[in-house]
């Protein structure tokens, strides 16, 4: 990697940016010293846990990338630290943390199984003195929130992530390296101290789930990489396309042209263009990948990687329907694999039948495809891969479609129907939510469904897969074919002379009954454990919301999916905000969501009539004399376009329009929200090149007035995964509240009270 000084120069940067009256900062720029990390974090007057962690839980890459330094010599110190404690504790140690966490995170904690594992991605602070974490959570007043007590057991005899005493400190406080991760024990409440209590150990390194886990999701097709490549393998596993994109172009622009390195940050762009269905892009990173790889063709390992190579290019050439290329580059895959003959590389030559078999279902000949999978099935047996990996999905998936396919000796939709089952319930446990596989097995299973005459049940899951099709919002044919299977589904069940008797029989044919998808989700979710014997009363939480915009169309069509209504703030969208009065339309919503009560209040559009229409300042004022006493937040509402946006001195006039309807704490209750997410995923934009390259200085500027408080929201996106990205702009929510102590926005600006005095007459 390059030289850490321009990173240190560049998180200084940050922190004055955000932490301007701070001494601080120029203490740290001065003399900041790896073997003082701790120290430096730690610090009463220390800014760097706080943005860190910040960076860590929104997933900010840019300020991530910048404090990588900083996290290695924190990593360097505890583990030095952490050697020496080893020798002078017990064997068993207790530590205890208090925190107060969201009603969504908690709904979410209360489903995990005991034996389950959590991970923590950030820095983590304990206390020995279990009434000492009580008596903090007791201090703490934050509205809506709920305290949950962790009670961690450590062991010094195992081997696991660096965690150590801060000497100078408190003297019982210990710090967790991020990354830790821990099994739950148990989960109850306590009703003495009105909180939840949750038990969790901490998991040694070659604790076998953990060591499956991580041994398979790095060694599989990445082989020796560092840890920063990890990290976006890792994103680009949870789904995380445009954060993993960016994370691997950060990278190759630190490593030197040379550095091996940097083939992986190709693999891992040319799996992102290939996962988006963008195939020729994805072939110019793999031969990127490839060519630096044979300039270093000179060790054992690197043979094996450049048939890792082979097999991604040859890979994309199936899905792009070129067999004669995909052909080529598995024969020089194996051709570089028999060289090695090493065990290790086993896993490649599965990955090689899978795609020969691929091929040979194409070209139907699927009892020869059959064959491959088989093989590559065997392989993954002899190799020790869980039972749950996402290759065993791939496997399964392809095996049923063979048994699909008519007109052969194999032909059995009952027994397709068992494997691509087999095969979602992978996919649901393994991979993102609505990712691209889980909607091809989904149709799959349709398809089985629909041989076996069982209508009703097909088209359940052609429309599941039609879900995940459209919210990825690509141009893959999956989209058409999908749509096409339930036209002609609808069609069977609409026409009782196209229902057919039944050919084959499945255990729930006899009764007529559609498949349950709940029934094979459920074998893949996580049971709520029982707390205690009687139902404890949740306290309900309300949040006052006013949603503001330039666009009525956009702004409204986001308060009705955060109500999960269809058209309830849809009005007459005409250019002038003046169609607001429309009396038909809804301006006060509500909603129970995850223990809180929602309230959302609309407001006219303003675009293009700041301080002249008095109707839009009295409609303002009359919402928000809707939010009475006051609203928790400003909901800012826009929408990503690929071109510019508004220009700087609309912008300007957008800022003095705040000021004097709102006053100027209004910065301190602002969310933006940006709308249509998935037109940048589209045009292959990041958020952060968006903000700074299509959004004007002042409006940049406004935003960090507002502490760049911000949430994207994907409009395609299903509504469960829109209910998760509500939960998260509640957490924003929160901690905006917290730091305005509670406190809801009270009428300040002249111009409103002004306004609030002559409708207050009329």
């Amino acid at each position: 990697m390059k030289d850490n000084a321009r990173a240190h120069h560049d998180l200084v940067e940050i922190l004055r940016m955000n932490y301007p009256q701070s001494n601080f900062v120029a203490d740290f720029n001065q003399n900041y010293t790896a073997d003082k990390a701790i120290e430096w974090l730690t610090r009463d007057d220390s800014c760097l846990l706080k943005e860190l962690n910040r960076a860590l839980r929104q997933q900010h890459l840019d300020h991530l990338f910048v404090f990588r330094y900083v996290i290695n010599d924190i990593h360097q110190q505890l583990k030095t630290e952490h050697d020496k404690e080893i020798k002078d504790k017990e064997k068993t140690l207790t530590l205890y943390r208090s925190q107060v966490i969201s009603e969504f995170e908690l709904s979410q904690l209360l489903q995990a199984n005991t034996g389950e594992l959590i991970a923590i991605n950030s820095f983590m602070s304990t206390w020995s003195d279990r009434m000492k974490a009580i008596d903090f959570h007791k201090e703490q007043h934050h509205v809506g929130l709920k305290h949950i007590l962790f009670e961690i057991e450590v062991d010094y005899t195992k081997k696991s992530r660096p965690f150590a005493q801060i000497y100078g400190k408190e003297q019982d406080l210990t710090l967790f390296m991020l990354g830790c991760v821990f099994r739950i024990r148990s989960i109850m409440e306590d009703h003495t101290f009105h909180c939840y209590v949750m038990k969790i150990e901490l998991c040694s390194d070659d604790d076998c789930d953990l060591k499956n886990i991580f041994d398979h999701m790095t060694k599989d097709f990445i082989q020796p990489e560092t840890d920063l490549i990890t990290l976006g393998s890792l994103l680009h596993r949870m789904g995380e396309l445009d954060k993993a994109r960016k994370y691997f172009q950060l990278l190759l622009h630190e490593l030197d042209e040379n550095d091996p390195d940097r083939a992986h940050c190709f693999d891992g762009l040319g799996h992102i263009e290939n996962d988006q269905g963008r195939f020729r892009e994805a072939l110019k990173y793999y031969q990127q990948a490839l060519n630096l790889r044979m300039s270093h063709n000179s060790s054992h390992t690197n043979h094996s990687l450049i048939a890792l190579s082979h097999i991604h290019i040859a890979n994309d050439y199936k899905d792009m329907g070129d067999y004669n290329e995909a052909l080529q580059n598995v024969e020089k895959a194996r051709t570089f694999i028999r060289q090695q003959n090493l065990q290790e590389d086993r896993i490649k030559e599965a990955a090689c039948h899978i795609i020969m078999g691929s091929i040979l279902y194409e070209k139907a000949k699927c009892i020869e495809a059959l064959d491959e999978f088989q093989q590559a099935l065997d392989i993954n047996k002899q190799q020790g891969i869980p039972d749950d990996h996402p290759d065993r999905a791939s496997i399964f998936q392809n095996m049923g479609l063979c048994h699909l396919t008519s007109g052969t000796i194999i032909h059995n939709p009952t027994l397709a129907l068992d494997y691509c089952v087999q095969a979602l319930i992978i996919r649901l446990n393994t991979l993102p939510q609505n990712h691209r596989c889980t909607g091809i097995t989904y149709r799959s299973i349709g398809l089985a469904y629909e041989q076996l005459k069982e209508y009703q049940s097909a088209l359940k899951f052609y429309k599941e897969a039609n879900i995940i099709h459209k919210a990825l919002n690509k141009t893959f044919n999956e989209l058409q074919k999908t749509e096409n299977d339930i036209k002609r589904i609808q069609k069977h069940l609409s026409d009782p002379m196209l229902r057919p008797t039944h050919q084959f029989k499945t255990q729930n044919s006899q009764n007529e009954a559609p498949a349950d998808i709940g029934a094979i989700k459920f074998k893949t979710e996580r049971i709520s454990p029982q707390l205690c014997s009687t139902e404890v009363p949740i306290q309900v939480v309300t949040r006052r919301m006013i949603l503001l915009g330039r666009s009525n169309e956009v702004k409204s069509s986001f308060g009705d999916a955060l109500l999960a209504q269809d058209n309830y703030f849809m009005i007459n969208q005409g250019s002038s905000s003046v169609t607001y009065t429309n009396e038909s339309s809804h301006i006060v919503g509500f909603r129970d969501f995850y223990g809180r009560k929602l309230m959302i209040v609309d407001t006219p559009a303003f675009a293009n009539e700041y301080g002249s229409n008095s109707i839009i300042r009295t409609k303002i004022t009359h919402s928000l004399e809707q939010a009475a006493p006051g609203p928790h937040a400003f909901l800012f509402v826009l929408e990503f376009t690929p071109e510019l946006s508004f220009s700087e001195e609309d912008d300007k006039k957008l800022c003095e329009f705040l000021i004097s309807i709102f006053g100027p704490t209004i910065h301190q209750y602002i969310v933006f929200v940006f709308t249509n997410l998935e037109k940048l995923q589209r045009a292959g934009i990041e958020i952060d090149r968006y903000l700074k390259q299509r959004c004007s200085q002042t409006f940049i500027n406004l935003m960090k007035r507002c502490k760049n408080r911000y949430i994207p929201i994907d409009n395609r996106a299903p509504p469960n995964a829109k209910d998760a990205s509500f939960a998260e702009l509640l957490l924003i929510i929160d901690r905006m509240l917290n730091e305005n102590q509670g406190k809801e926005y009270t009428y300040q600006s002249s111009s409103l009270q002004q306004t609030l005095k002559f409708t207050t007459q009329m």
